[in-house]
């Protein structure tokens, strides 16, 4: 099977490619993200590629784990 990598997420089916469009459009707005799905389905890829690809790529990243916090 071929894979196409975009920023270290591999995919080249139809909602891969409409999440590496989406991640390219976040990616130049200076917004906060947050990112939301099922556990094991690499959100940190798609958190890493929206820094990667932002003006903000030479600043400090900084993550939280919102399923640690007790709110």
């Amino acid at each position: 099977m071929n894979k196409k990598a975009f920023a270290g997420i591999n995919g080249t089916s139809a909602p891969m490619l409409k999440l590496f469009d989406l991640i390219r459009i976040i990616a130049r707005k200076d917004v906060k993200v947050l990112i939301r799905g099922e556990g094991g389905t690499e959100k940190e890829l798609v958190a890493n590629a929206i820094h990667d690809l932002s003006n903000r790529k030479n600043t400090p990243f900084i993550k939280i784990n919102c399923a640690v916090l007790n709110l």
